[in-house]
């Protein structure tokens, strides 16, 4: 279990480039000779996309909720007035 989570945790840092250069080296002739871990890789770079992916979804969603909230609902109005007077400057 441990040699799977440092495998995983060298293959963020490769992904995220923060291994040293000699490292990289090293790991960039392992992925040519070693089709396992360069599956691996493939798998791990597309997990953290789609991880990412969901991520701005939801916050893109959650910001179209609280945007209908703050300028939808007549109990912000102030606030709404507020925003368009400090554009106007």
């Amino acid at each position: 279990m441990r040699t799977s989570l440092n495998k995983l945790k060298f293959l963020e840092n490769y992904i995220e480039n923060q291994l040293l250069p000699e490292e990289k080296l090293l790991l960039d002739a392992r992925i040519i000779i070693d089709e396992e871990l360069k599956d691996e890789l493939y798998c791990q770079e597309k997990t953290y996309q789609i991880i990412r992916a969901y991520g701005r979804e939801n916050l893109r969603a959650q910001l179209t909720r609280v945007e209908h909230e703050l300028f939808v609902n007549p109990v912000h109005k102030k606030f709404i007035d507020k925003i368009k007077d400090f554009f106007k400057k």
